[in-house]
């Protein structure tokens, strides 16, 4: 599991966080990046920064699950730079594409 400190956040920063009770760039994730700004000894640049750096560390795993369990080629397919929208639930929606033929639209 990933850690704080994977975000390469600055000391203080980390601190602010867990002082918070945020130790894991999934705890970040569910708090959200509104929520995160509104931290006693928390700046927004910083902010925006954990969050970029979710891309890495959280976001590509998510979307490497999202495959292995969903993927079915030619019916439901991942990019590898799909969406990731981070929930307060405890997970996230990845974005697929799902097939739909013309003769469908028919009903």
């Amino acid at each position: 599991m990933a850690v704080l400190t994977d975000l390469d956040l600055a000391p203080k920063m980390r601190e602010a966080l867990s002082a918070a009770g945020i130790e894991t760039p999934q705890d970040l994730a569910r708090l959200g990046f509104d929520a995160a700004c509104e931290i006693p000894d928390v700046w927004r640049a910083a902010v925006k920064g954990a969050f970029a750096n979710l891309e890495g560390v959280l976001n590509a795993p998510l979307r490497e699950a999202a495959k292995r369990i969903h993927q079915d080629e030619g019916t439901i397919e991942l990019d590898d730079d799909a969406e990731v929208s981070h929930s307060a639930d405890g997970g996230a929606y990845v974005a697929a594409w799902v097939w739909v033929g013309y003769e469908d639209l028919d009903g």
